[in-house]
């Protein structure tokens, strides 16, 4: 038996069937969206943003597995570079016990220097210390004996006046000794 359907009920059935289409066309353009892909993950992040608790399989694991990446990353990048400021500290300290050693600085004029080298940008201990050591030379009570030769404190000094033609003989032995050596080795 067919059914008659007022002009009130034929009127939402159309408009339910208006609806029904542009559900429709909005799905596929969502799902268009939602697979692309380029935009798939910004997609699934926006959902995940307004809806927090709901499940997304894929994308929820490829965000688990970036965030242990990261970290990881972030572990090793720290590691290295607290490795490299070690270094670079150790090479300093080195480098500063040298320069203080072999240009015979004391504390103060160390820090003097390093405050030098601060304020001109200067971070080589070794291209500091000439020009330092030239712009504030030692005050001549320190070097007053630097002039002599001391030869009589040298071991060969000492060895030569005890002995002339013994040390003379054994130099000469040395020297041939070698000469052959190097004649084997080549």
């Amino acid at each position: 038996m067919p059914l008659t359907l007022n002009d009130d009920q034929v009127a939402y059935v159309r408009q339910q069937l208006a609806q029904g289409q542009q559900d429709a066309e909005i799905r596929k353009a969502v799902e268009g969206i939602w697979n692309h892909k380029d935009l798939s993950d910004e997609a699934k992040a926006l959902f995940k943003k307004a809806y927090p608790d709901a499940k997304i399989g894929d994308y929820d694991l490829k965000n688990a597995i970036n965030q242990r990446m990261d970290a990881f990353e972030k572990k090793q990048a720290d590691a290295e570079r607290e490795k490299k400021e070690a270094e670079a500290a150790e090479f300093y300290k080195g480098q500063r016990a040298d320069v203080q050693k072999r240009y015979g600085f004391t504390d103060d004029a160390m820090t003097r220097m390093e405050k030098q080298m601060d304020e001109r940008k200067v971070y080589d201990y070794e291209v500091m210390a000439g020009h330092f050591a030239s712009k504030e030379p030692r005050p001549i009570g320190d070097t007053h004996a630097g002039h002599f030769w001391h030869h009589d404190r040298a071991k060969e000094f000492k060895e030569i006046s005890a002995d002339p033609e013994g040390y003379a003989f054994n130099e000469i032995v040395k020297a041939i000794q070698n000469d052959d050596l190097g004649r084997r080795n080549r």
